[in-house]
């Protein structure tokens, strides 16, 4: 059974800006899957299917780490915010963030231990309604 996973993109700032705006286009319309991307577009993008955000390298300061970690879970939607850490540094650095942000973040050791059975059920009971809205046609305002 194929995941569907076929349509991948990156963006960066080496990008010009109508070549950006192409490829976040296309994230948002679902045309790509997965966008693997800088800071970039960690700050005013507003798409409420993304249920994963990656961290492969941590930023420095706490607030930046909200922002990237807030382009999921829009909407009153659930997601969840993965970093990568491999390095003593880098744990380091997390607990500063923890400090800034005034939160604890979960350790998780082993790829096993991330509940994604809970993302994608609910990925998949949003797109469900949103096809059932569409067969309902326009909802009433009165």
């Amino acid at each position: 059974m194929p995941l569907g996973y076929d349509a991948v993109n990156y963006s960066h700032s080496g990008l010009d800006e109508d070549e950006r705006e192409k490829i976040f286009h296309s994230f948002r319309e679902s045309g790509i899957n997965f966008l693997i991307t800088t800071d970039i577009m960690a700050r005013g993008i507003d798409n409420p299917n993304v249920n994963v955000v990656i961290n492969y390298d941590l930023p420095m300061k706490g607030e930046s780490f909200l922002h990237r970690a807030g382009r999921g879970g829009r909407y009153g939607q659930k997601a969840i915010c993965i970093s990568i850490l491999a390095e003593q540094r880098e744990l380091q650095l997390m607990s500063d963030i923890m400090r800034q942000l005034a939160v604890e973040i979960k350790h998780i050791k082993s790829v096993a231990d991330i509940p994604a059975s809970e993302y994608v059920s609910d990925a998949n009971e949003a797109d469900t309604q949103d096809e059932d809205d569409e067969d309902e046609g326009p909802a009433s305002l009165n």
